[in-house]
């Protein structure tokens, strides 16, 4: 997950406070999803994993919201809605989704969610709750540059404090990274004790569902460089991952 903390400003470092695991991919482009909030069953990797509700315009201190429609991947769409609606004990291969993926959304807004969202997996996980303690959003962003938490501003070709867009300094790996309407983002919010608590493997998943999406999608055949996290593409890098857990 992308995590972003206050704009930068001179001689601030603008630190953001959060603690799960997390992580995100920004994708060079976005599908013709319509927004909707959804259940699925995570197909993957290892047995399984993946990563709450007015509009886009929702106040502060709320998640975005529609009616839910509840869609299954595999074959227990019953037990997912039945989990995600809390009917069943936790599932941990259930995944909420909140598909934003045509609306742009502010750094800080979708930075608001994350946390609320964080918030609510650590309460239910403290209380044993039932549903899902995994979520996934899907928007875009204005221009925006990020920074990683151990980056440094020697790679901006301009000053931090006189920066054209909103830069922000984030809790994720990684160096400086652009964001920009057409570029998909994704931010999953997962348990990674309940799925397999190893940040290698979680990161070399993510990258599995950027390759096969791109296939799916476009065609396109995404692959890994040696020693290096991220999806490229004939030569040139299409997704960008960072992560940051606790």
């Amino acid at each position: 997950m992308r995590h972003c903390g206050p704009p930068i400003t001179p001689g601030t470092a603008g630190a953001a406070a959060a603690a799960a695991a997390s992580a995100s991919a920004a994708v060079g482009w976005a599908p013709p999803l319509q927004w909707r909030r959804r259940s699925v069953v995570a197909t993957a990797y290892g047995g399984g994993g993946g990563g709450g509700s007015s509009s886009i315009t929702a106040s502060r201190g709320s998640l975005p919201q529609r009616q839910p429609r509840g869609v299954a991947v595999g074959a227990a769409a019953g037990a997912v809605a039945a989990a995600a609606a809390g009917g069943l004990s936790y599932d941990p291969r259930v995944v909420v989704v909140y598909d934003m993926s045509e609306e742009v959304v502010d750094y800080e807004k979708a930075w608001e969610w994350q946390r609320l969202l964080l918030a609510r997996a650590s309460a239910a996980a403290d209380a044993g709750a039932r549903g899902s303690r995994h979520a996934l959003l899907l928007l875009q962003h204005p221009p925006t540059y990020t920074l990683g938490a151990g980056s440094t501003t020697d790679h901006l070709r301009f000053p931090p404090g006189a920066s054209p867009i909103p830069l922000h300094r984030t809790e994720r790996g990684g160096e400086v990274t652009y964001h920009g309407p057409g570029q998909l983002v994704m931010y999953p919010i997962v348990d990674l004790q309940a799925l397999t608590p190893d940040l290698h493997w979680y990161l070399r998943q993510l990258e599995q569902v950027v390759i096969e999406a791109l296939d799916s999608v476009s065609g396109l055949r995404g692959e890994r460089l040696e020693g290096l996290t991220g999806v490229w593409v004939g030569g040139a890098k299409v997704a960008a991952i960072g992560v940051r857990a606790k």
